[in-house]
C-alpha cells in the first residue's frame, strides 16, 4: 500500500513540473499516438516522457512537418519515409540512423555528428550537407545530385563509409572512394569514368552510365553489374567473382570466367560464342547476341536465357533447369526437357515443328510464330490453347507422349532377342489397360501407343494360335516419356498356314481405265514354306505389269519364313469392250493344291468382285450391303475397305484415315486385314486412326497407278441387333492434314439375303465355282458355305450331293466331262456348268 502511494506521488511530481508540447501536424501527431500513446496526455506530448523514446517510425502517414521532433532529445533512430516532407527540422543530437526517403526534400539540415546511417533516396535533393565522419551507410539514389563538392552535390566521403548508393542521379564523376568501402552502387548516372576502386570493395553496380572502360577490379569483388554502358572489353575478373552482369554493351569477347561464378548475364552485346562455362554457374543470360552455338552447360544451371541469337540447336539441358527462354533463334528441334522446368519460351523459331515431352512442372509455354500445332502431352499445371497431338491435328508427325512401343517377332532361336533372320509379325493386337487403347503391329512388326498420363499400365499382346510368349502381359509404370516392350513369339507346334489377300485399289472398275490391285501372300504358320501363287484374271482384264517378277501374274517362292510376306502390285486395265453393269471377278491364289495340308485352307484363295461402271469417287468406303441376324448372333465380322487416291497436284507425305465407329459396332473386336502401305493404327474408344506416315503417295497426274492406297479391317457388330436395323459408317481421309475428304456412308442392313456364307451375295448369272475347268480334283464354291448342292452329269444322273463347306468338293473320282452344279438357297436356286478334266 505504501509502495503504490509512493509511485503515485512520484508521477504527480513529474506531471506537476511537466512541459506539454503541441505537435502542429495532425498526421504526425496521430502517427506518434499510434506508435507510442503513453507519451500523450490528450493531444499534448509530455516532453519528459518523449525524452525516454529512442526510436520513432512514422512512415507513409502523409506528414508535411516533423515540428516537435526536437523534444525527442535522446532519439537515435528516425524513420519518416514515404511522406510529404519538403524540409526537416533540427535533428536530435544523438541520432545515429535517419530514414527519410520517398519525400519531397530539396535539402537536408545539418546532420548530427553521431549519424552512422543516412537513407535519403527518392527526393529532390541537388546537394548533400557535410557528412558525419562516422557515417557507415549512405543511400541517396533517385535525386538530382550533379557534383561532388560540398553542398553542390556530393561532399567528400568519410573514411568510415562502407556502403554508398547514389544510383539514378546526374553525377558525371565521383569523389575519391574511402578505403573502407565494401558496397558501391553508382548506376543510372552520367559517369564516363570511375575513380580508383578500394581494395576492400566486394560489390560494384555501375550500370546505365557512359563508361568505356572499367578500372582494375579489386581481388575481393564478388558482384559486378556493369550493364548498359559502352564497354568493348572487360578487365581481368577476380577469381572470387560470383555474379557478373554485363548486358547491353559492345562486348565481342569475354575474359576468362572465374570458376566460382554463379550468374552470368551478358545479353545485348556482340558475342559470337561463349567459352567454357564455370561449373558453379546457376544463371546464364546471353540473349541478343550473335551466338551460333552454346558450350556444354553446367549441371547446376537453373536459368537459361539465350533468346535473339543465331542458334540452330541447344546442348543437353541440365537436370535442374527451371527457366528456358530460347525464342527468336533458328532452332529446328529442342533437346529433352528437364523434369523441373516451369517456363519454356521458344517462340519465333520459324522452323521449329515439334515439342519434346513436356515435364509435369511446366506452367508457362510460349510457341508463337513457330510451326508447332499441337502439344505431345498435357502437364496438369499448364494452361494452353494448343490441343494434344492426334492423328488428325499432328501435321508435323510429332511424337505424342508418353509412348510405349516395341516389336513383335518370331523368335526362332528362342533367346528373346530379334536376330536378322527372325521376321516380324504384323497385325498382332496390342492392348493397354486401364485406358483400353489398342493398336496393331505394322508390316515391320512395330507398334506404338501414346497415353495421356504418367502412371501404371498393363500391356498385353494377343498371341496367335500355336505361338507362345514368355510374358503375354506386362505391368509397367511410366516415370519417363518412353518405354520399350518387345514380345518374342515362340512356335509351340508345326502349323502350316499360307494366306492370300487380293485387294483392289479402286472401288469400281471402268472400261478402258487402269485397275491396280495388291496381291499379298503371307506365311501365318510356324513353318518355312514354298510354293506357287498367282492372280487368276478374267478375259477382259489386260495385264500391263507386276512389281515383282512373274509370268502373267504367276510366281514361285521358296523359304517363306514364319511372319514373312510377299507383296505384288498388279498394274492393268479393263478392256474397252467390258459391259457396264457386269461384275468383274478376280482371284488371288496361293498353293491351290494344299487343301489337305494347309491348316486353314479357306484363306488360300481371295476373290474380288467389282461392279463395272462409269465414273466414281476414288476416295470411298466399302462394306457389305446386308448381314443376316444369324451372322450377327454368331459374332461374325463385318469387313470394311477404305480406299484413297491422291488426285492433287503434288506428292502426299502423310495420309490419315479417321473412322468413328458407330455405336452398333464393337471397337474392341477390330482386327486388321491389310494395308497398301506401312500403317500405324490407333484405337481409342470408338475412334480409329490409320496413319500412313511418310507415305510419299504420288499424285494421279504424275503416276496414276501408284497414287492409290487402302486399308482393310474387320469388326464385329453388337449381337443384340435385330432384323431391319442398320449399321452406318463413314470415314474421313486427311491428305497432309488438309480439310478432310469424307467418304460415302456404308449402310449395312440386318436382313435375310438369298445366299449366305463367308460373305453375303445374291444369286445372279455370275459364276460361283472355281477353278473351272477343274484340273486338280477339287472344286470350290464362293460364298456358299452351309448351302445344299447337287452335281448332275449330262445324262441327268445325280453324281454328288450334300452341304458346301470351306474345304470344297472332292471330284477326283468323277470322269472327265461336263456336269451341272445346282446350289439352293431357300426357294431360289442357281445352276452352273462345270468342266472336269
Amino acid at each position: 500500500m505504501k509502495t503504490k502511494l509512493l509511485f503515485c506521488l512520484l508521477l504527480s511530481a513529474i506531471f506537476s513540473k511537466a512541459q506539454y508540447v503541441t505537435i502542429p501536424d495532425s498526421n504526425f501527431r496521430n502517427a506518434l499516438k499510434s506508435y507510442d500513446p503513453s507519451i500523450f496526455i490528450g493531444d499534448k506530448v509530455v516532453s519528459q516522457l518523449a525524452e525516454n523514446i529512442s526510436s520513432v517510425y512514422v512512415d507513409d502517414s502523409r506528414i508535411e512537418s516533423l515540428e516537435g521532433i526536437q523534444y525527442f532529445k535522446n532519439l537515435t533512430s528516425l524513420s519518416c519515409e514515404g511522406n510529404l516532407l519538403t524540409v526537416l527540422p533540427e535533428l536530435p543530437s544523438r541520432l545515429t540512423s535517419l530514414y527519410c526517403g520517398r519525400n519531397q526534400l530539396t535539402a537536408l539540415p545539418e546532420l548530427p555528428s553521431s549519424l552512422t546511417l543516412l537513407y535519403c533516396f527518392d527526393n529532390a535533393l541537388t546537394s548533400l550537407p557535410q557528412l558525419p565522419l562516422n557515417l557507415i551507410q549512405l543511400n541517396c539514389y533517385y535525386n538530382y545530385l550533379t557534383g561532388f563538392y560540398p553542398f553542390l552535390g556530393l561532399p567528400s566521403l568519410p573514411n568510415s563509409l562502407q556502403e554508398f548508393t547514389c544510383y539514378g542521379n546526374k553525377l558525371t564523376s565521383l569523389p575519391d572512394l574511402p578505403s573502407s568501402l565494401l558496397y558501391l552502387s553508382c548506376g543510372g548516372n552520367q559517369l564516363t569514368t570511375l575513380p580508383e576502386l578500394p581494395s576492400s570493395l566486394t560489390s560494384l553496380d555501375c550500370a546505365s552510365n557512359y563508361l568505356y572502360i572499367l578500372p582494375e577490379l579489386p581481388s575481393g569483388l564478388t558482384y559486378l553489374e556493369c550493364s548498359s554502358n559502352q564497354l568493348s572489353i572487360l578487365p581481368v575478373l577476380p577469381n572470387g567473382l560470383k555474379r557478373l552482369y554485363c548486358s547491353s554493351n559492345k562486348l565481342s569477347v569475354l575474359p576468362v570466367l572465374p570458376n566460382g561464378l554463379s550468374a552470368l548475364i551478358c545479353t545485348a552485346n556482340q558475342l559470337t560464342s561463349l567459352d567454357v562455362l564455370p561449373t558453379s554457374l546457376t544463371h546464364l543470360g546471353c540473349g541478343n547476341n550473335k551466338i551460333i552455338s552454346l558450350p556444354s552447360l553446367p549441371s547446376g544451371l537453373t536459368s537459361l536465357w539465350c533468346n535473339h541469337n543465331l542458334l540452330t540447336s541447344l546442348p543437353v539441358l541440365p537436370f535442374g533447369l527451371g527457366d528456358l527462354v530460347c525464342s527468336n533463334n533458328q532452332l529446328t528441334s529442342l533437346p529433352v526437357l528437364p523434369s523441373k522446368l516451369t517456363k519454356l519460351s521458344c517462340d519465333i523459331n520459324s522452323s521449329l515443328t515439334c515439342l519434346p515431352f513436356l515435364p509435369s512442372t511446366l506452367r508457362f509455354l510460349y510457341v508463337d510464330n513457330t510451326k508447332i500445332t499441337c502439344i505431345p502431352n498435357k502437364p496438369s499445371s499448364l494452361s494452353t490453347t494448343l490441343s494434344l497431338c492426334s492423328p488428325t491435328t499432328n501435321k508435323n508427325n510429332c511424337e505424342a507422349f508418353p509412348i510405349i512401343s516395341g516389336l513383335v517377332f518370331n523368335d526362332i532361336n528362342k533367346n528373346g532377342i530379334k536376330e536378322t533372320n527372325e521376321f516380324p509379325k504384323k497385325g498382332i493386337k496390342i492392348t493397354l489397360q486401364p485406358s483400353g487403347q489398342f493398336t496393331f503391329t505394322n508390316n515391320a512388326g512395330y507398334y506404338e501407343i501414346a497415353v495421356d498420363t504418367l502412371q501404371t499400365y498393363t500391356i498385353s499382346a494377343e498371341v496367335p494360335a500355336y505361338f507362345s510368349v514368355a510374358s503375354q502381359m506386362a505391368t509397367t509404370t511410366f516415370t519417363r516419356e518412353k518405354i520399350t516392350r518387345d514380345f518374342a513369339l515362340k512356335a509351340t507346334k508345326n502349323f502350316k498356314d499360307l494366306s492370300a489377300t487380293l485387294t483392289p485399289l479402286t472401288s469400281f472398275v471402268r472400261p478402258g481405265f487402269s485397275f491396280p490391285l495388291l496381291f499379298e501372300v503371307e506365311n501365318r504358320g510356324t513353318t518355312t514354306e514354298y510354293g506357287t501363287a498367282y492372280v487368276d484374271f478374267p478375259s477382259d482384264y489386260i495385264l500391263d505389269s507386276t512389281s515383282i517378277n512373274s509370268v502373267n501374274g504367276n510366281f514361285n517362292f521358296t523359304d517363306l519364313h514364319s511372319g514373312e510376306s510377299i507383296k505384288m502390285m498388279v498394274y492393268g486395265r479393263l478392256a474397252t469392250t467390258a459391259t457396264l453393269g457386269d461384275t468383274l471377278k478376280i482371284r488371288g491364289i496361293v498353293n491351290i493344291y494344299d487343301y489337305g495340308s494347309d491348316s486353314l485352307y479357306s484363306n488360300n484363295i481371295s476373290e474380288v468382285k467389282m461392279l463395272i461402271r462409269g465414273s466414281f469417287d476414288p476416295n470411298d468406303k466399302q462394306g457389305p450391303e446386308t448381314v443376316t441376324p444369324k451372322q450377327v448372333q454368331n459374332g461374325e465380322f463385318i469387313e470394311y475397305t477404305i480406299r484413297f487416291q491422291n488426285t492433287g497436284t503434288d506428292t502426299a507425305f502423310t495420309v490419315v484415315v479417321a473412322d468413328t465407329l458407330t455405336s452398333n459396332l464393337l471397337p474392341e473386336t477390330l482386327e486388321m486385314i491389310s494395308t497398301s502401305h506401312n500403317c500405324k493404327t490407333t484405337v481409342k474408344g470408338n475412334q480409329v486412326y490409320f496413319e500412313f506416315l511418310n507415305i510419299l503417295l504420288p499424285d494421279s497426274n504424275t503416276n496414276e497407278a501408284r497414287s492409290h492406297g487402302y486399308v482393310r479391317f474387320k469388326v464385329k457388330p453388337k449381337n443384340t441387333l435385330k432384323l431391319g436395323q442398320s449399321i452406318l459408317n463413314t470415314a474421313s481421309i486427311y491428305f497432309d492434314y488438309n480439310k478432310p475428304v469424307v467418304t460415302n456412308t456404308v449402310n449395312t442392313k440386318i436382313d435375310e439375303p438369298l445366299l449366305t456364307g463367308i460373305q453375303t451375295v445374291s444369286i445372279s448369272n455370275n459364276g460361283l465355282a472355281y477353278p473351272n475347268p477343274v484340273e486338280n480334283g477339287r472344286l470350290f464354291v464362293s460364298n456358299a458355305r452351309g448351302l445344299k448342292y447337287k452335281l448332275i452329269n449330262t445324262q441327268g444322273q445325280l453324281m454328288m450331293n450334300g452341304t458346301i463347306d470351306e474345304t470344297g468338293l472332292d471330284v477326283s473320282k468323277l470322269n472327265s466331262g461336263m456336269y451341272m452344279l445346282e446350289i439352293k438357297a431357300n426357294e431360289n436356286s442357281k445352276v452352273e456348268k462345270i468342266v472336269i478334266r
